[in-house]
């Protein structure tokens, strides 16, 4: 039996106003419609594709996040801290882990501002997709990703690398349905699990898409600090690390679907600011 998430008394903190900003307004939407009648199952799918191609390359996915300590006591209270949700809904408590096939991957680099200045407009200041800007430059230099402010050296800006992922549930999971569509934003202390994971798909033999993996929270650290993050694994059996056959071409569709975005700088995550609010 999966364990239950962990629960803290509730901490109010100066993030609280800012993810009140953040909630979602509605409960996660259903990523399916439901069952297709017949008439239209059978299209054939070229026809099945009218009218989506614009659409296509406009896309925005709800974003995984993490409950930290000193996320909305709110959210502590509902979901307990560890857990993971998606657009508002509980996806995985800690220790828990749900079962999701890698659609598309992409790379970007965050400039930001550091969460204790209080005078900051917003966590994410600058972005870029960009390999050879300087903000990247900057995001994979250790010694230079850390500037101070020129007015204030005890305050300064972080450069941030983040890898990508939207994924796809294969199982239910609590109150998330299988095939809801979300993305994963591994950065700072992620960026060496997503970074083992490109090194395993790209050795695997099979395109992105086909690979599946278990998401669970993990508690990380290093000498410093101890935090909560998303991680994944594999299952044991080596049948259940890639999708089924009937999922191929849709999760072909899918990935193709979601680079057409990308290549029109139309991929976004619903709640970004939250995701930087929480870390």
């Amino acid at each position: 039996m999966a364990k239950q998430a962990t629960k803290s008394a509730p901490v109010k903190t100066k993030t609280d106003e800012f993810e009140e900003e953040q909630m979602p307004s509605e409960n996660l939407p259903a990523t399916t419609g439901g069952d297709v009648p017949s008439f239209l199952a059978e299209m054939s799918d070229e026809d099945k594709k009218a009218g989506l191609d614009e659409a296509s390359q406009y896309q925005s996915t709800p974003l995984a996040k993490v409950i930290h300590p000193t996320a909305l006591a709110s959210l502590q209270d509902e979901h307990g801290v560890g857990s993971c949700i998606v657009g508002g809904r509980l996806l995985i408590g800690f220790g828990e882990k749900v079962r999701a096939n890698v659609l598309f991957f992409w790379p970007s680099w965050q400039h930001r501002r550091d969460n204790a200045d209080s005078h900051a407009d917003g966590f994410i200041i600058e972005e870029t997709f960009d390999p050879n800007h300087e903000i990247a430059v900057t995001s994979r230099n250790p010694k230079l990703r850390n500037p101070g402010y020129k007015d204030d050296p005890k305050k300064f800006y972080t450069y941030c690398e983040s890898l990508n992922y939207i994924v796809q549930t294969v199982e239910e999971s609590n109150n998330v349905p299988k095939g809801t569509v979300f993305a994963v934003k591994w950065s700072l202390g992620g960026n060496k699990c997503a970074k083992r994971l490109n090194s395993y798909v790209s050795g695997v033999g099979v395109p992105l898409y086909a690979n599946v993996i278990d998401l669970e929270v993990v508690k990380a650290k290093n000498t410093a600090n101890e935090w909560f993050q998303l991680d994944w694994s594999l299952a044991e059996a080596k049948h259940e690390r890639f999708i089924t056959q009937e999922m191929l071409l849709p999760s072909k569709d899918k990935h193709e679907s979601l680079k057409l975005a990308h290549s029109h700088r139309q991929l976004g995550t619903q709640s970004e600011a939250d995701e930087a609010a929480g870390e």
